[in-house]
């Protein structure tokens, strides 16, 4: 784990199935959109329902105050 480098929240990294790294939130929550596999892959998850089995984490550019500052590096 490490910490957002403006916020200095807490955030765990992954990497896209494009192989594209990704700040998450730690912390599974039920509205999150990110779908983590049994590989530490992350899935991004279209806007739809969700069965609600998978846990779930946000992406911390949906969190953070400062996301902005850090898109597209």
């Amino acid at each position: 784990m490490s910490a957002c480098r403006s916020c200095f929240a807490p955030i765990i990294w992954r990497n896209t199935e494009k192989g594209r790294p990704i700040p998450l939130d730690p912390e599974p929550t039920p509205n999150g959109d990110v779908r983590v596999d049994e590989h530490g892959t992350a899935h991004v998850l279209p806007n739809e329902p969700r069965l609600g089995t998978d846990e779930l984490h946000r992406s911390h550019f949906a969190t953070c105050p400062d996301a902005d500052r850090h898109r597209g590096r």
